[in-house]
């Protein structure tokens, strides 16, 4: 009898196993090499829908993306696609959900590696644009100096952080005016993202957006002003173009700023010819 219940019980583990549905990680392969697809990844907590109005407002201005392709990124790097791309798709937007959303950066980092490795496949992308707000913003600047070299992966073009800390959130560790060169303190992270600036793509272009409250504490209500331009501590020596921008907004208020829709606007649609001079617009200097 107890062989008999034992038979059962693997019986039903295996015929479980056999009929549980997989992620979905396969989409129909289409030749899409001449566009250049805007990857969005939301900060801590969010999901793959965080930056719908943001997307909406960015639509709503000349040349936009035709279609969006939507993407859960579980803890195993699996992916799970909501949707799929057409041959007609234009400046199509990739918008990234994290399942474990509050993971270690360099996580977050491997999974959107993973993640660009089957869009290449796939579509045969080339060259990517990326957003990232908050601990998005640090995930995709691990990404530049950890992923972009390898052969296998679109190489990044151009990048938005929208207030990304960093430096972390410790006010005393970033108190600074506005034309500042070090910061009092450098965390662990900065140090980290200091230490490899020198793998940064040469031809990047990348474009840094703090938000200032309104406060007179010169942070955006979480993250300081001086943790979010602490960029200019990793890129301008770096990359091909480096610019900062602050609007007056909270923290959570710069993925729905018209001002901010505008400057990314902006910044990914000029295409100046790639044998420009280097730039690098620094606010307070």
């Amino acid at each position: 009898m107890k062989k008999l219940l034992t038979f059962f019980i693997l019986l039903l583990i295996f015929t479980s196993a056999c009929t549980a549905t997989p992620k979905k990680s396969t989409l129909p392969k289409l030749a899409l090499e001449n566009e250049i697809p805007i990857v969005v990844i939301h900060g801590s907590g969010g999901n793959e829908d965080s930056f719908d109005a943001f997307i909406q407002k960015l639509n709503d201005l000349p040349d936009p993306s035709t279609e969006t392709l939507k993407v859960t990124i579980d803890g195993d790097g699996q992916l799970d696609y909501q949707g799929t791309l057409t041959k007609d798709a234009k400046h199509p937007i990739v918008s990234i959900g994290f399942e474990e959303n509050n993971a270690p950066i360099e996580d977050w980092s491997k999974g959107l590696q993973k993640l660009l490795t089957h869009l290449k496949k796939t579509y045969q992308f080339q060259q990517f644009d990326a957003i990232g707000f908050s601990n998005g913003g640090l995930a995709l600047t691990d990404y530049a100096e950890e992923y972009d070299q390898k052969e296998d992966v679109p190489h990044l073009r151009k990048m938005v952080v929208l207030g990304a800390p960093f430096n972390e959130l410790d006010p005393e560790d970033n108190q600074v005016n506005l034309d500042f060169k070090e910061v009092p303190f450098q965390t662990d992270e900065l140090k980290s993202y200091i230490r490899n600036r020198s793998k940064l793509n040469p031809q990047l272009a990348v474009l840094s957006i703090a938000g200032d409250d309104g406060s007179g504490e010169k942070t955006d209500s979480i993250v300081p002003l001086g943790s979010a331009l602490s960029s200019r501590l990793i890129f301008p020596e770096n990359v091909h173009t480096y610019l900062e921008k602050i609007t007056t907004d909270t923290h959570i208020g710069l993925v729905d700023n018209q001002e901010v829709v505008g400057w990314v606007h902006h910044f990914l649609t000029d295409n100046p010819p790639l044998n420009t001079e280097k730039k690098v617009e620094l606010v307070g200097n």
